[in-house]
């Protein structure tokens, strides 16, 4: 899973370099990560105590041109569980968990984690599968850009 969370924080680092954005100074970004579950759910978990503090020690090796500053909001506190993929897209939050499960409508494709015969219970496993799907097949990126999500 720490690969994929990688990977996902390196996209976020080049995004943020090739912004356009005057390096001159520090820039301050202004980012709010958000979900409708607490914390104590895993992928927001690792959203609060791992991808945020990456991203800020990525940004500082980087020679500090930029810093976040972050705002959190969790637990149902911006967006409820059925407004999750709303709010992201339509930028209520920034950077946030988008449960497909809970988007059979407007994510169909994305739920062949859920819906295959072949499971697993080892998540990092299903996360890495997931995220190479989507990478590499051109309906399940479309999927997510359709509805004006970057998934990462």
């Amino acid at each position: 899973m720490k690969t994929i969370v990688k990977g996902s924080i390196a996209a976020a680092v080049v995004a943020l370099s090739a912004s356009g954005m005057p390096a001159l100074a520090q820039q301050t970004i202004n980012l709010t990560l958000g979900a409708s579950h607490p914390t104590a759910f895993l992928p927001v978990g690792v959203m609060a105590s791992f991808f945020k503090p990456e991203v800020d020690r990525l940004l500082k090796e980087g020679g500090n041109k930029y810093r976040i500053n972050w705002k959190e909001a969790y637990a149902g506190t911006l967006f409820k569980l059925q407004d999750t993929m709303e709010a992201i897209r339509d930028n209520l939050a920034d950077i946030g968990f988008v449960g497909s499960v809970w988007e059979p409508d407007s994510m169909p494709l994305s739920n062949v984690t859920y819906m295959t015969p072949f499971t697993s219970g080892d998540l990092a496993l299903v996360l890495k599968t997931a995220e190479k799907l989507v990478l590499t097949h051109p309906g399940l990126k479309k999927e997510w850009e359709s509805n004006n999500l970057q998934f990462l």
